[in-house]
């Protein structure tokens, strides 16, 4: 009997502890939530708003159903009061200015998950914030995809649909890791990721036709392990100092594979950098290691240095420049530009390399 008694007692505080989700019928357009809800239906034809955040450590779990705007003004979800740790997940936003918005310094640690944002102005506005978690969202539709200015921000899994761009990020140690963004057709619309900050991460993502695929400026970011096929501008396009550009596999884009624009520091290692419509890879910054990559089949030279103090050492490079003027496999025309264990084969200028010792 005792211990029937213990296990009631606990059962009560436990249930006294874990905040109650409760199921509504009747939310009103702009309605403040204070506790954490399940819809039970959706809400439709939103003038302004749809949802307000009124309170932190909540969950809004929409329940499969659809918040709705009736035009293009206010946020079909809105936190931008500073509230914490709060859960959007799980059903439909359309037809708002910004699907979701996460507003102020001094809103941290919110998760959007499993929702699907379609036909708004913004999928996902992350305005200032940091520490939020964007998971397993599906986006399509919208004039813009997901917006971040904010610190340590994680995007992750999301399946993004012809949104120019599809992720842009202003601010440091952001992770944009295991995204799927395609495009219908190799087309003039921006670059899929944009990254503007230092110590960001961008890797496992999987990018399919469009313009440019990846753009970054700053200072220490480590591009990492993208898969990136057919788009009609660059695929991978770098400024700033000490970035990683590492094990990308990048193909068919109409330009250049991996241009590295400005800046001093920066290493270029172990990508496959193939089929692309001028260089392989094309570095314009100073003091960079060009180490282990594979640039073969492209339409201009397969690796291209026109900076100082460049180490290029153990690429292949075979086959490049039939699509122009006679493409070497290597060709730096920097100062102080050194390099070893190259290897350049059937590339449609003959002596392969320039300088000649770097393939000897």
């Amino acid at each position: 009997m005792r211990k029937a008694l213990t296990v009631i007692a606990v059962a009560t505080i436990v249930a006294a502890v874990i905040p109650a989700t409760s199921a509504q019928d009747n939310f009103d357009c702009g309605q403040e939530i204070t506790e954490s809800v399940k819809l039970s239906s959706s809400l439709s034809n939103c003038d302004e708003d749809g949802l307000i955040v009124g309170a932190g450590g909540i969950t809004i779990d929409l329940g499969g159903n659809t918040i709705d705007g009736g035009g293009d003004d206010g946020a079909g979800i809105l936190n931008e009061e500073g509230h914490k740790d709060v859960v959007i997940r799980n059903g439909v936003i359309s037809g708002f200015d910004v699907g979701v918005l996460v507003g102020s310094s001094k809103t941290t640690a919110n998760t959007i998950e499993d929702l699907e944002i379609t036909d708004n102005g913004v999928a996902i506005s992350i305005d200032g914030s940091s520490g939020n978690e964007i998971v397993d969202n599906e986006v399509s539709g919208n004039s813009d995809g997901i917006e971040i200015t904010g610190d340590e921000n994680l995007l992750e899994k999301n399946e993004i649909f012809d949104e120019s761009p599809a992720i842009s990020i202003e601010g440091d140690e952001n992770e944009v890791t295991k995204n799927e963004i395609d495009y219908a057709t190799a087309k003039e619309v921006g670059s899929a990721i944009v990254v503007e900050g230092d110590e960001n991460f961008v890797d496992d993502n999987e990018i399919l036709a469009g313009e440019t695929g990846i753009e970054v400026g700053g200072d220490e970011n480590l591009v990492e392990g993208n898969e990136l096929e057919g788009g009609a501008g660059d695929g991978i396009f770098v400024e700033g100092d000490s970035n990683d550009v590492l094990d990308n596999e990048i193909e068919g884009y109409d330009h250049v594979g991996i241009l590295l624009d400005d800046g001093a520091g920066n290493l270029i290692g172990s990508n496959e950098v193939e089929e692309n419509g001028d260089e392989g890879i094309l570095v314009e910054a100073d003091e960079t290691r060009i180490e282990g990559n594979k640039a073969d089949d492209n339409g201009s030279h397969g690796i291209d240095v026109d900076a100082d103090d460049v180490r290029i050492i153990d690429n292949e490079a075979d086959d490049n420049g039939f699509d122009g003027p006679k493409g070497f496999g290597i060709l730096a025309t920097g100062e102080g530009v050194e390099g070893s264990d190259n290897d350049a084969d059937g590339n449609a200028n003959p002596k392969e390399c320039d300088p000649a010792a770097l393939c000897e």
